[in-house]
């Protein structure tokens, strides 16, 4: 009877020591799963860095008269310089294009294009911008304001962030006195230039509703 009792005590204390690890197993694997839910839902975050095509975002007070647009995003293309990387967003609002510059150094940085422009627009010549990328330093004036000299270099243009097939081309970027506008130079292969003016914007001025790319 003994003997009976002990195999009994024996088969409970197995018992209760495989639940013990199951649940132990368990509990692991939930935190596990929350850990990767968490990390799956910060990539997903309603944020513009997280913004790929088909995504969806309203910008408020812009331009000269203090527009609010939505927009709908069409593209994200890719700019890389050295490792460093910054996108510009592809968009469309009112059936017009609309071009957002999303680069995070340090800070997050946002520039929405105004308008392109030529380089006969602007009143400066190539030459004068090569000679300021190699002072790294120069201004010019354009539409009553001054604009500073902020940073040039080689960068490569991947449309749709899709990596092969780039493009080189070199920039001039430059800032208005007052904070408020930028105007950004590239020259591609071949010697054709792209010069856009852009409004300089905040997050706070941006909603997004949709990050797009499937989510």
């Amino acid at each position: 009877m003994e003997f009976v009792l002990l195999i009994v005590a024996v088969g409970i204390g197995y018992m209760v020591w495989r639940n013990t690890q199951k649940n132990r197993g368990n509990s692991q694997n939930q935190s596990q799963n929350q850990s990767q839910n968490q990390s799956m839902t910060g990539s997903s975050e309603l944020r513009i860095e997280n913004v790929q095509a088909g995504g969806v975002f309203s910008l408020r007070s812009f331009g000269p008269d203090m527009e609010d647009l939505d927009v709908e995003v069409l593209g994200r293309h890719l700019y890389v310089e050295d490792g460093y990387e910054w996108h510009e967003l592809e968009g469309e609002t009112g059936g017009k294009k609309i071009w957002l510059t999303v680069e995070n150094d340090d800070d997050l940085e946002l520039s929405v294009t105004l308008r392109k422009l030529k380089l006969s627009d602007v009143g400066i010549s190539s030459e004068q911008l090569d000679q300021m990328k190699r002072d790294q330093r120069g201004q010019f004036q354009f539409e009553g304001l001054t604009y500073e000299f902020d940073e040039a270099g080689d960068a490569t243009f991947y449309r749709d962030g899709r990596r092969q097939g780039g493009e080189a081309h070199t920039y001039w970027d430059f800032e208005s006195d007052d904070g408020k506008r930028s105007i950004s130079f590239e020259k591609w292969s071949g010697g054709a230039f792209d010069v856009h003016i852009s409004q300089i914007v905040t997050d706070s001025q941006i909603t997004v509703f949709s990050i797009g790319g499937g989510r």
